[in-house]
């Protein structure tokens, strides 16, 4: 169905530049517009599987301690970057609650594609559809819907990952670069590429079965 896509509103994001925001909803909608799309689809789990979204595709992972220059779950658009260095120095300064890590900002066009991409996907699957999209892009098993559900710490609860981990020298919190995977499988990558993940898991891998050959 065709969209909405009222303008909303205009800003000036973090990185200087003019940005707006558009509604995601169905042309026709009852209510006020939004630039988050609809979420009622998924009934009573409607506010859970919007707020997995939102800090997925929107918001910084942060950080929760109080004495720490970076701002827990902020937008990625809105708040101060802050490279390291400038992480450190802040914290010498006993400056606190000063702004986001720098690799995890991003425009908000890049976090708006995320959503509608990751949205796109858990639609499918909640509808009971399989393909090559709805799983673990990390160890290709096919996701339930009930693991969207699941508490963050759960190994089998799913979680943004990015194929190439962020850096601070370019952008890569963008549509691309990112995908739905389990929490132990987003674990073992850590912060290192897919590739770069696989080349040592295959020296594991290599090493482990040559230790059992001698047993």
């Amino acid at each position: 169905m065709e969209k909405c896509n009222s303008k909303i509103k205009t800003f000036i994001n973090n990185f200087g530049d003019e940005e707006s925001q558009y509604c995601a909803l169905d042309m026709g909608h009852s209510g006020r517009c939004s630039y988050r799309p609809n979420y009622k689809i998924f009934e009573e789990d409607e506010t859970k599987i919007k707020n997995k979204l939102n800090n997925s595709a929107y918001n910084t992972a942060g950080e929760t301690a109080k004495n720490s220059p970076i701002v827990n779950r902020a937008y990625r658009w809105n708040a101060k970057p802050i490279s390291m260095e400038e992480e450190f120095q802040l914290k010498k300064e006993n400056q606190f609650r000063v702004g986001i890590r720098k690799d995890e900002a991003a425009p908000f066009e890049n976090c708006s594609k995320i959503e509608q991409k990751l949205y796109s996907t858990v639609v499918k699957i909640f509808n009971g559809i399989q393909d090559e999209t709805t799983c673990c892009q990390i160890c290709g098993e096919q996701f339930e819907y009930s693991e969207f559900l699941l508490g963050a710490k759960n190994p089998n609860s799913i979680q943004l990952c990015h194929e190439e981990p962020l850096n601070e020298e370019k952008i890569m919190h963008n549509e691309d670069n990112c995908f739905w995977g389990h929490r132990q499988c987003n674990s073992m990558q850590g912060d290192h590429s897919i590739a770069s993940m696989m080349n040592r898991m295959e020296k594991i891998v290599e090493y482990q079965n040559k230790k059992r050959k001698k047993l």
